[in-house]
């Protein structure tokens, strides 16, 4: 299995994975994603997660400007 990192941001990183079709990952052994297929440029993934926790899509995920960018944009020159 392939593994890299890719940093996000000072305090994130994301961990990049190849895995193939029926194969699965398990997240803080709550949750399971595996690939259930692959058509062309397209991945179909299965999320079993506790009903608890919400899945969202990551563009329906609104990001609020973090206190760093805030107090930037409010500082006088």
């Amino acid at each position: 299995m392939e593994k890299e990192r890719v940093h996000l941001q000072k305090e994130s990183a994301m961990l990049v994975l190849s895995r193939k079709r029926l194969e699965s990952i398990v997240i803080d052994e709550r949750v399971k994603v595996t690939v259930l297929s692959i058509k062309g440029n397209q991945v179909r993934l299965g999320i079993e997660a506790p009903d608890d926790m919400g899945i969202l899509r990551g563009e329906l995920v609104v990001t609020l400007p973090s206190e760093d960018s805030e107090e930037a944009g409010s500082a006088a020159p």
